[in-house]
């Protein structure tokens, strides 16, 4: 992957995650911040790799297959 493509991924997961935070404290779901568990963090560092090789150049055609197969796979951890 090139810097670049490492950049974009970056803001990408940076403005996903204020939206998902800023939804789900507005239902009430949250309390301004996201939960944190380092051991699911892990997880997820050694799963995302493979998983947005896979998403990220689905993303426009199929957008939330692309995001809930992520939020599933964090619902099974």
């Amino acid at each position: 992957m090139t810097e670049q493509q490492h950049e974009i991924l970056n803001r990408y997961e940076a403005s996903l995650r204020e939206a998902l935070i800023k939804r789900l404290s507005d239902a009430k779901w949250l309390d301004g911040q996201l939960l944190e568990v380092e051991e699911l963090n892990e997880k997820w560092r050694a799963a995302a790799p493979s998983y947005m090789a896979d998403a990220v150049p689905e993303i426009g055609r199929y957008p939330l297959v692309a995001i809930a197969w992520a939020m599933y796979e964090g619902m099974a951890a």
